[in-house]
């Protein structure tokens, strides 16, 4: 019970040194003009921090700390916080433990990042939680799996509840393309920024990026761009897959063993003739998601509807009852109307030497004007004739011919005499009946020579 008390009074007394950073992180510490005393005060912090790590202690070294205890860094809403820190620290390469000069360039580099730099950092981010096999593109749905967790965030810059991910324009993200959605959507990147706020007051203090004066840039981030060691030797990187460390001097070259290098079992059993291919087999063409216009609501009453827009019947057997069956028209030689057996009053034509079939009626070839008239009279048959044999009009109706001019002259003086005398009759007929004042006179003059 007395050890705590007296380590804690004895770190106050002696006032720990931080250890000599590596040549890559002494670089980006003068760089961003971080001073000794400023180094110290994050130094503590890193040692405040290893006091959470206690139930594993035995295998963290004296200048490093769990990874789980590094969320408590943030002061503010760390619960939406840790998620994001657990992923920047493996992104980095450390999943379990980080050292101290991991500690340092880590988070110094991730406080000097801009807006635009921050939308690239998140996009691996996400990558990282998705396991995706591919770092080029992010789905729309992976984005809003990974997003689900913010849907009910209390924090109103954080809530990503009025986002329809499934309503997006495009199908997969790249990285520009989502830069361009984190600037539309500003919720998607305000954790992110929160974060780097949190450690801008600790690494090395508010004040300090507050009179931070930098050259606005925007620089393209890598995937190692969070790792201090960004060249790895062999024998580093098998020791690595065996989860080992690779402990040796500086400026030393470690030498690999044959027995440390994994054997690969290599498969001498194929085909005669068969050669395997190295990417295995194409991929399909990218293309992209077409999203449908939502149609208005009054179009898609009409269309359940299921009338024809201009006759209103419904469309089906009762909008083909009331077509108008087709008329053949002239064909060339050879050509044949045939009506459609599943539409009775529709016509297809039929080459019957060729046996081309055709919707449309073919063209007819250049004709002469016999040819013309033979063609309209088969198409629309024999004239009509309502005249009877041996009549007056026969001739003009079947046989056409013109007379002289003393025939038409005597034909029409013989028409006026009985025009003459059918008009004296008729003058005749009145006469008779008594109805005039000359028939009454004559009448009278009669029955007084008779009396």
């Amino acid at each position: 019970q007395l050890a705590a008390p007296c380590k804690k009074c004895l770190s106050h007394v002696f006032r720990l040194l931080p250890p000599d950073p590596e040549p890559e992180v002494q670089d980006l510490l003068t760089e961003l003009g971080v001073t000794s005393k400023q180094l110290q005060r994050m130094y503590r912090t890193f040692q405040q921090l290893r006091k959470y790590d206690r139930t594993s202690a035995k295998r963290v070294g004296v200048h490093e700390a769990m990874c789980s205890s590094m969320s408590r860094l943030v002061k503010n809403n760390r619960g939406w916080m840790s998620k994001i820190v657990k992923y920047l620290l493996e992104l980095a390469g450390y999943p379990d433990i980080i050292t101290w000069d991991a500690f340092l360039y880590v988070f110094l580099q991730f406080c000097t990042l801009s807006k635009m730099e921050l939308s690239q950092v998140m996009f691996f981010l996400i990558a990282m939680e998705m396991k995706t096999f591919t770092v080029h593109f992010l789905t729309s749905t992976q984005l809003e799996e990974f997003y689900a967790d913010y849907t009910d965030c209390p924090v109103p810059a954080f809530n990503t509840s009025t986002i329809e991910f499934g309503k997006l324009p495009l199908a997969k993200y790249r990285i520009f393309d989502f830069i361009d959605l984190t600037y539309r959507f500003s919720q998607l990147l305000n954790p992110c920024v929160h974060l780097q706020k949190e450690l801008q007051r600790i690494f090395p203090g508010s004040g300090f990026w507050s009179n931070y004066n930098i050259a606005l840039q925007n620089r393209k981030i890598e995937i190692d761009f969070f790792r201090h060691k960004k060249v790895l030797s062999i024998m580093e990187a098998v020791l690595i897959s065996q989860g080992k460390r690779a402990e040796h001097k500086k400026g030393e070259i470690p030498v690999v063993r044959p027995e440390d290098v994994p054997q690969v079992k290599f498969n001498s059993k194929t085909k005669d003739g068969f050669v395997p291919m190295p990417l295995g087999p194409q991929r399909a063409p990218w293309q992209p998601r077409v999203v449908e216009k939502e149609l208005p609501k009054w179009m898609q009453e009409k269309i359940m509807s299921n009338e024809d827009p201009l006759r209103g019947l419904a469309l089906g057997g009762a909008a083909e009852a009331v077509e108008v069956a087709e008329v053949a028209p002239a064909l060339p030689e050879g050509w044949q109307a045939v009506r459609d057996p599943e539409r009775p009053k529709r016509l297809y034509y039929l080459n019957q030497m060729t046996n081309e079939v055709s919707r449309t009626p073919p063209p007819l070839p250049p004709q002469s004007v016999e040819e013309a008239k033979e063609v309209v009279r088969t198409t629309m048959g024999e004239p009509i004739s309502r005249v009877k044999p041996g009549s007056l009009s026969d001739g003009l109706v079947s046989q056409p011919r013109g007379r002289d001019s003393q025939e038409r002259e005597d034909e029409d003086l013989r028409t006026k005499e009985l025009a003459f005398i059918r008009d004296a009759r008729n003058t005749d007929r009145k006469r008779d009946t008594g109805g005039g004042f000359f028939s009454r006179t004559v009448a009278a003059f009669e029955t007084l020579r008779s009396g």
